[in-house]
């Protein structure tokens, strides 16, 4: 028995990196957890790889409207309501405005920013009347600065920046239903995602790593599971519409 026992969480895009890492710290203190993605066999890797747990695959597009209707419908049905929503889902192309097109600029912004807003408005219900419910949005350093040390990314930094003003919006909109909505806003963490985008680049993560001066490293992705699970946690009863950065000191310099 978990200090998290009987609470519903939802953490998208849970197949991988800092998403598994945050199903992985929830689901160990005694929440069931539904893990989202788009691809199946990830988050039935997520949960098998957590059999001991209470672990729930669920495949969605959490850019799709209808894909949070039904899984807020499941959710009602089956447990009654929700307790924590982590919006981690998000995508990077690494291209600046020049080399991006528009329908890649558009693929971001579905993943990254559409659905933060579908989440948030269609789990207000499951949260509203919950002791302690509360939203945490994953954001980026890149909401704050732009360049090489952020990726660089044209369409992730926009994506980002709205996330955070996103979540200042609800954070005030909910507040009367005592939902609180933070974000966590992280650096360079050593996930699946930036490997594979540093590939074959000679010298990149060292140089991302040289950029934050508490010792210089990429963070990995159970060290932002633990600023999630402390953003979430009952104790910040009064953390509301925050911007909780994990970044290594990157925003220092």
């Amino acid at each position: 028995m978990g200090e998290l026992s009987g609470k519903v969480v939802i953490v998208t895009g849970g197949g991988q990196g800092i998403g598994f890492a945050i199903v992985k710290k929830f689901a160990e203190n005694g929440a069931t957890v539904i893990a989202t993605g788009r691809t199946l066999s990830k988050v039935e890797k997520t949960a098998e790889l957590l059999k001991e747990y209470d672990v729930v695959p669920y495949r969605m597009d959490c850019g799709v409207e209808q894909d949070w209707i039904e899984l807020t419908s499941m959710i009602k049905e089956k447990y009654g309501a929700l307790d924590v929503l982590v919006n981690n889902a998000g995508i990077e192309l690494g291209k600046d405005i020049k080399s991006m097109s528009f329908d890649e600029f558009r693929k971001i912004e579905a993943c990254n920013v559409d659905s933060v807003f579908l989440g948030m408005k269609y789990c207000y219900e499951l949260l509203k009347g919950r002791k302690d419910s509360n939203i945490v949005n994953i954001s980026s350093v890149a909401s704050r600065q732009s360049g090489p040390s952020c990726g660089n990314d044209a369409g992730y930094s926009a994506s980002k920046a709205a996330v955070t003003l996103l979540t200042k919006h609800a954070a005030y909109t909910f507040a009367p239903d005592r939902i609180r909505v933070n974000a966590v806003l992280p650096g360079g963490v050593r996930t699946p995602l930036v490997d594979e985008s540093l590939k074959g680049v000679e010298g990149v993560a060292e140089f991302l790593a040289s950029l934050n001066p508490l010792p210089p490293h990429l963070a990995q992705p159970e060290e932002l599971a633990e600023v999630v699970y402390f953003v979430a946690s009952s104790k910040n009863s009064f953390m509301t519409g925050s911007e909780v950065v994990s970044d290594g000191g990157m925003l220092t310099h």
